[in-house]
C-alpha cells in the first residue's frame, strides 16, 4: 500500500503545483508587458488614487492604469479617471467574474488556469503586476522599453520620475496602449532565468559598465585589451593586436526588439548608442587610456559603414563553434532564423575615430 501511496501523492501534488506554477511565477499565457522595440512603458497602480497622485499625472499629461478591487469601482470615480485619460482595469478575484463597461484587464489574487480561463469568458485579459518598485525613484532603475511597472499610490518624487523617464526617451501609455502585448511563454521563462543568472554574472565578472539609460541605448563597456589580429583601418592607422581597449557588448534583448521593428530603426539605435559609447570613453576614467574600441560579433556587415574595420578570427573551427553559440543566444532572445552561417568576426574602431563621428553630441 505504501508504494502505491507515494506516487499517488506525488502525482496529487503534481496536478495542484504545476498548473499555478505554469500560469503564476513562469506566466503562461498572461499579459506581461509590451513588445520591447518601442521606446514606451507602462505606469500601474494598485487602488484608489489621492488627489495629489493624480495632480501630479495631470501636469505631467502621464496617462495611468490603475487595478481597481471591484468595491472600489465606484461610477463616479470610474468617470473621473477616465475623463483624465487614464484606464481602469480590476484587481483581485480568483473565481467567477462579471464583465464590467469598459474594463478590459484584470489582475486576478492568484494565477491558476481556472482564473485565467474565468477571466477570458469575461472578456478581460490577465496581467501580471509587471515590476513592483518601492518608489517613484526605484522605477528609473528598473525602467525598459516595454515593461509595465507597478508603482505605490504615494506620489512623492514622481513628477521628477516623470520628467526624467521622457528624458530618457520613453513614452508613457496604459497598459491597454502598449504596442504588441507580450504574453508568458515557456522561451520568455528560460530567458529570465538566463538573466538574471548567467547575464548577471557575466555582467559582475567582466566589471561591464551600462550605457543603457536611454530607452534605445543598446550597449554594455568593459575595458579589455583588443583580442583580435592587427589591422589597418581606411585611415591607414595601426590597430594592433593588445591595445588598451574598450569591448562592446550588445543588450541582446533589446537590440533583438529593436531590429524585429525595422533594419532601419536598429540601424539608428546602433548610431545613436556609439555616442554613448563616446561620452563614456571622454569621461569616465576607467577609459582614460583606450586607444580602441572593439567587439568580436556577428554584425560585422552592419557595423562596418558606421567606422569599425573588421578582422577574421585566426581560427576557422572556433569561429564556428562562436557562430553556433551567438547565434543559440540570438535566437533565445526571440531573433528569426536567418537560414545561413555567419561567422563572428573582430570589429575595431580607434579612439580618434570614434571621438571624431560620435564624439559631438549625445542622442
Amino acid at each position: 500500500m505504501r508504494r502505491r501511496t507515494l506516487p499517488l501523492l506525488l502525482t496529487a501534488l503534481a496536478a495542484v503545483t504545476l498548473p499555478r506554477l505554469l500560469h503564476g511565477p513562469l506566466g503562461l499565457g498572461v499579459v506581461q508587458g509590451g513588445h520591447g522595440g518601442k521606446s514606451e512603458l507602462a505606469l500601474t497602480f494598485n487602488g484608489v488614487p489621492g488627489t495629489n497622485l493624480l495632480a501630479v499625472l495631470r501636469a505631467a499629461n502621464v496617462p495611468a492604469t490603475f487595478f481597481l478591487k471591484r468595491e472600489e469601482a465606484h461610477p463616479e470615480l470610474l468617470a473621473h479617471l477616465r475623463a483624465e485619460g487614464h484606464q481602469v482595469a480590476l484587481r483581485g478575484g480568483t473565481w467567477r467574474y462579471a464583465p464590467m463597461d469598459g474594463v478590459t484587464h484584470v489582475r486576478p489574487d492568484g494565477y491558476t488556469p481556472l482564473t485565467v480561463a474565468h477571466a477570458r469568458r469575461a472578456h478581460l485579459t490577465p496581467t501580471t503586476p509587471g515590476v513592483r518598485v518601492t518608489s517613484a525613484a526605484h522605477a528609473l532603475d528598473r525602467a525598459e522599453p516595454g515593461a509595465v511597472l507597478t508603482l505605490p499610490l504615494d506620489p512623492t518624487g514622481l513628477a521628477d520620475t516623470l520628467q526624467e523617464l521622457r528624458a530618457r526617451g520613453y513614452t508613457l501609455h496604459t497598459v491597454d496602449a502598449l504596442y504588441g502585448p507580450r504574453r508568458g511563454t515557456p522561451r520568455a521563462a528560460v530567458l529570465r532565468a538566463w538573466r538574471a543568472t548567467v547575464d548577471a554574472r557575466f555582467d559582475r565578472q567582466k566589471n561591464l559598465t551600462p550605457l543603457t539609460t536611454r530607452a534605445r541605448a543598446l550597449f554594455r563597456l568593459g575595458a579589455a585589451p583588443y583580442e583580435g589580429p592587427s589591422t589597418v583601418n581606411a585611415e591607414g592607422r595601426l590597430l594592433p593586436h593588445g591595445a588598451p581597449g574598450a569591448e562592446l557588448h550588445l543588450h541582446n534583448g533589446r537590440f533583438v526588439a529593436v531590429a524585429d521593428l525595422s533594419a532601419i530603426t536598429a540601424l539608428r539605435a546602433i548610431r545613436d548608442s556609439l555616442r554613448d559609447v563616446a561620452h563614456a570613453v571622454q569621461t569616465d576614467p576607467r577609459y582614460a587610456d583606450t586607444q580602441v574600441v572593439w567587439a568580436l560579433t556577428l554584425f560585422h556587415d552592419v557595423l562596418g559603414p558606421l567606422g569599425f574595420t573588421s578582422a577574421d578570427m585566426a581560427d576557422p573551427r572556433q569561429a564556428r563553434l562562436f557562430a553556433f553559440g551567438m547565434d543559440a543566444l540570438r535566437r533565445l532572445y526571440g531573433a528569426r532564423a536567418t537560414g545561413r552561417t555567419i561567422l563572428p568576426k573582430y570589429i575595431v574602431m580607434d579612439r580618434q575615430t570614434l571621438l571624431e563621428r560620435y564624439g559631438q553630441t549625445r542622442g
